[in-house]
């Protein structure tokens, strides 16, 4: 065709693509012409059914300026192109007989073009320019309409060139070279029909808009995404331009009616399309949930938790209403201690369940507990914070017994309000737990204390107080006499190691492992004890105490040996009593001391040197 009238190639939509024996769009072109002969073909036994067909053919042709004279010039390349494809086969009678055939087409088409050619007439700018924009739309619809396969791959052509990505939404992105691939073609030919019964349905908007909320509803579930509306809209626009452009029809009002018409479409399927695509979110966010549940209660059956998260997980429980569960607690404690209540500022508030001033602690103290919780992942974080805690406690008048009394009640809340969830397993977890809370706070607590007592004025205490100081404090040494007076022993060696040859039992080594020494440590502590603990008037023991002196005496002890004994036994004193060896209880000590020596007659004992 091209050779016998190279004027003809413009017509084509493939005219750029060279060299031309090459061009992807002649190929399609020329693949779809010959089909559409094959279908004339096919037909010719059945002419009523035909003609119509042809009829539409030429009406379409027109629309791509396709001219009364252009037939002779087709004919004759097709018969060339018969000729060289039936070679002996082509004989006088086959010529013959193509030649009628083409006649009869031709009888058809060519009135048809000609029709079609009036009729792109009529439908030109001018009238256009009296129409509305549904008008407007719809008649220029029905020249893209008449070849919408052709129009709807420019299209999608167009959106990929626009945005690549938006391929991966098709079926079809592997079937290459994209202009030639079926999906791409089957699908296009789809849409096309699609926008024609939405313009179609523009006299009736709201027959069309149920229709268009289904579709956008249901292009959610391929994963359009509401930026894709610009991205067609413009692609659209772009093939409805290159249709109608070479008619002269594409003029502003043209394009301004397409545009309100796509955003009117616009605006009634993007509002169906976002609230599809996040009913699909939920429904994917809900799967995960249950996925990540299953996952986390498999997980939780292959492996066990730690005591971390046992405690973390049930504390829950008790932080969904910290003031309740702090009331209870802390009348768990005042129950377990009844005395722990004189220590608060709301000891007087009655009814002690509904005291606001308790409410406010209780919630307080479990707030805190709650904050060493969840540090636990990372204890070097609540260290000092405990630390401080303890410290802080030893003002209100706490004393390292009340941690047990604490924990007991702590343990019970807990107990009381996870019910059956209150498993051996937990209550170890949290047993540990407040065992390592109690180890940092408990010797903070007491430093504090030490320092409280440094810092306070030392009043004078009376006789009284200080013996029964020393009978309350002698029962700390009174658990474990032999080991207090082993350590006693040590300490004076460790003084005066020369004092060591005072005893016949010296050579037994090691010396805490010593039984002569263990039990001459016991007697000499238990003496001690007869009198300091024992409430037993010193008046009374006098004999004894001077009969024991006057035998030490002629041990070899010394006037000076006693210093030595008051030192050691101080020091033994002050690592039993931890922090309740104070200045008082020391004084108290020395005074008891004093009397000893008195009593054994220490002034008569020849000094040393």
């Amino acid at each position: 065709i091209f050779e016998i009238s190279p004027e003809l190639l413009p017509l084509f939509s493939f005219q750029h693509e060279l060299p031309l024996l090459q061009s992807p769009g002649m190929r399609t072109h020329a693949a779809k012409v010959m089909r559409v002969v094959g279908e004339a073909i096919a037909g010719l036994g059945q002419v009523n059914t035909l003609i119509p067909v042809l009829e539409e053919l030429g009406k379409r042709h027109a629309r791509y300026n396709a001219q009364s004279e252009h037939f002779s010039i087709l004919g004759q390349a097709f018969m060339e192109m018969l000729q060289e494809a039936l070679k002996d086969r082509w004989t006088p009678e086959v010529e013959e007989a193509w030649e009628d055939a083409w006649v009869s087409v031709q009888a058809v088409m060519e009135p048809a073009i000609a029709k079609g050619s009036k009729d792109l007439q009529i439908i030109g700018p001018s009238l256009l320019q009296g129409m509305g924009p549904i008008e407007i739309v719809q008649a220029t619809w029905e020249i893209v309409a008449q070849d919408p396969e052709q129009h709807g791959v420019s299209m999608f052509l167009r959106i990929f060139e626009i945005a690549p990505e938006v391929l991966q939404l098709f079926s079809f992105r592997d079937e290459q070279p994209l202009s030639q691939s079926p999906g791409l073609r089957n699908h296009a030919n789809g849409v096309m029909k699609a926008i024609g019964s939405s313009i179609a349905g523009l006299n009736d908007i709201s027959s069309l808009i149920s229709v268009l909320k289904d579709l956008g509803t249901r292009h959610a579930k391929y994963k359009v995404q509401p930026a894709h509306f610009v991205v067609v809209g413009d692609a659209l626009l772009w093939t409805l331009e290159k249709a109608l452009a070479d008619l002269n029809l594409w003029t502003p009002e043209v394009k301004s009616a397409w545009v309100k018409t796509y955003e009117a479409i616009q605006k009634v399927m993007e509002p169906a399309l976002v609230d599809e695509l996040q009913q699909i979110k939920e429904v994917q966010r809900r799967k995960e949930d249950l996925d990540r549940e299953a996952q986390e209660a498999e997980t939780a059956v292959l492996k066990p938790k730690t005591p971390i998260e046992l405690v973390q997980e049930t504390w829950q429980h008790i932080e969904s209403d910290l003031e309740t569960e702090g009331i209870k607690f802390f009348i768990r404690i005042f129950q377990i201690a009844p005395g722990a209540l004189q220590l608060f500022s709301f000891k007087n508030e009655t009814p002690l369940a509904e005291s606001p001033g308790m409410k406010r602690h209780a919630s307080g103290v479990l707030r805190t507990v709650g904050t060493a919780v969840a540090g636990l992942n990372n204890i070097q974080t609540i260290i000092p914070v405990l630390q401080e805690l303890g410290g802080r406690h030893a003002a209100y008048g706490v004393q390292k017994e009340h941690f047990a009394i604490v924990g007991q009640a702590l343990l019970w809340t807990l107990e009381q309000k996870l019910g059956a969830k209150w498993t051996a397993e937990v209550q170890q977890a949290w047993a540990k737990t407040y065992e390592a809370v109690q180890k940092v706070m408990e010797p903070a607590l007491l430093q504090a204390q030490e320092e409280i007592a440094r810092q306070q004025p030392q009043k004078e205490l009376t006789e009284e107080e200080k013996t029964a100081l020393v009978h309350s404090t002698w029962q700390v040494i009174e658990k474990d006499l032999e080991k207090q007076g082993v350590v006693f022993f040590m300490r004076m060696v460790e003084i005066a190691p020369a004092s060591l040859m005072l005893f016949k039992n010296r050579d037994f080594q090691p010396m805490q492992e010593n039984p002569a020494l263990k039990r001459h440590a016991a007697a000499v502590i238990n003496t001690v004890g007869q009198v300091v603990a024992k409430q037993i008037d010193i008046n009374e023991l006098k004999p004894i105490l001077e009969a024991m002196g006057k035998r030490h005496a002629e041990y070899g002890v010394r006037k000076e040996h006693f210093k030595i004994m008051l030192d050691a036994l101080n020091w033994t004193l002050e690592r039993a009593l931890g922090a309740q060896w104070n200045p008082s209880v020391q004084s108290a000590w020395q005074k008891a001391f004093s009397d000893v020596e008195v009593a054994m007659k220490v002034e008569r004992f020849v000094p040393e040197g």
